[in-house]
């Protein structure tokens, strides 16, 4: 598998870009994709990585949940990484990475 750009910008919610970035490493349609609230709450997900009152980023802090076949890492900084299952259930060795 290849990585490539995702088409949502950063200040797309969280979970839109998360659903993107599946789509884009299984190279399927994200309207194909189960619903992301299948596998978290996508409002809570957002919430999580929102910036602080003050407009500041979160500084710290990760989030991993399995979704649509895929491992998928958000991090604080914005960074969503998602590496698709084998059949085994085991990463496969590539990932794509938003950052």
């Amino acid at each position: 598998m290849t990585s490539s750009n995702l088409t949502l910008p950063d200040s797309a919610p969280v979970s839109q870009r998360v659903v993107s970035a599946v789509a884009d490493a299984t190279d399927t349609d994200p309207c194909e994709l189960e619903p992301i609230f299948n596998a978290i709450n996508p409002e809570s997900l957002d919430s999580l990585f929102e910036p602080t009152n003050g407009g500041a980023s979160r500084a710290n802090g990760t989030i991993a949940f399995e979704y649509a076949g895929c491992d998928v890492t958000v991090s604080a900084d914005g960074a969503i990484d998602v590496s698709v299952r084998t059949p085994r259930t085991t990463p496969q060795a590539e990932s794509i990475s938003t950052d």
